[in-house]
This record gives structure tokens, C-alpha cells and sequence, in this order.
């Protein structure tokens, strides 16, 4: 995922990095269902249409990705979480300009962005499943 080999598997925590992807994506969607429904801010964030629509969609498929479950909601959340931290970036990049503001986002859209981007990139890179080989049994053919 992402290029990296090296990231554990079966993590202890690797339930808790799911059901924090989950409501991660749950938060983003309601968020994003809020800000489509009502106008102006939600809990002082700034919920333009663009911006709804972005969390929606980003919350939505974290969802289904947290409901699918096993190596799938990681690569998901790695993915999802460096996307999100992407538009952050490009939204600090065009919030200088009122011309150039595309995403219409405000300074604290860019760090939810931030912040959601994080916990899904941990969530990510811990939360990967394998085989359990630490009690696998010694073949007969093995032993001496």
C-alpha cells in the first residue's frame, strides 16, 4: 500500500484503527449530508457545497470500505486519508485568491481536511491483516 512493504500486520490495534476509519467516515458524511441540507455553518465550519460534496463522497466510501473489512478498509483509509490531505494542500494553496478558490474552502475546512487525513493514513498503515503464523504448528517432517 502506497509503496510501503515494510508496515505490520495484525497490529493488536488493528480493530480500533477500523472503527476509527469508520466513524471518521461517518463524521465526514453527516457532515457532508449536513452542509448540503442547511446553509451557513455547521459546528463553525464553513460548509460550502463543493466541500459537502467532497466529504460526503470521502465519507461514504470510507463506510462501505469500513464495512467490507479485512485488507481492503486499510488500503481504502491510506488512500482516502492521502487524497484528503491532498485537497488540504491544494485548498491552502488557492485561499489566498477569491478567483482561484475552487473547492470554496475556508482555513478550518483545510484543517478537518488535516485532521481526517491523518487519522486515516494510521488507520491505514496499522490496520492491516494477515495470516497468523505465530501459532502455526511445526510440520512433522520439521521436528528432530
Amino acid at each position: 500500500m502506497l509503496g510501503l512493504k515494510s508496515l505490520p500486520v495484525n497490529h493488536r490495534l488493528h480493530g480500533v484503527y477500523r472503527i476509527a476509519a469508520g466513524v471518521v467516515g461517518l463524521l465526514l458524511a453527516v457532515f457532508g449530508l449536513l452542509g448540503l441540507l442547511m446553509s451557513g455553518d455547521i459546528l463553525r465550519i464553513p460548509a460550502s457545497t463543493t466541500f459537502s460534496l467532497i466529504c460526503l463522497a470521502a465519507g461514504v466510501v470510507l463506510i462501505g470500505a469500513a464495512i467490507v473489512g479485512r485488507n481492503m478498509a486499510p488500503a481504502t483509509n491510506a488512500y482516502v486519508g492521502a487524497g484528503l490531505i491532498i485537497l488540504g494542500l491544494v485548498g491552502l494553496l488557492s485561499m489566498g485568491s477569491p478567483d482561484s478558490n475552487f473547492l470554496d474552502v475556508s482555513m478550518a475546512d483545510v484543517i478537518m481536511l488535516f485532521l481526517a487525513g491523518m487519522v486515516l493514513l494510521a488507520a491505514g498503515f496499522y490496520g492491516q491483516v494477515g495470516e497468523d503464523t505465530h501459532h502455526s504448528e511445526v510440520p512433522a517432517n520439521a521436528r528432530r
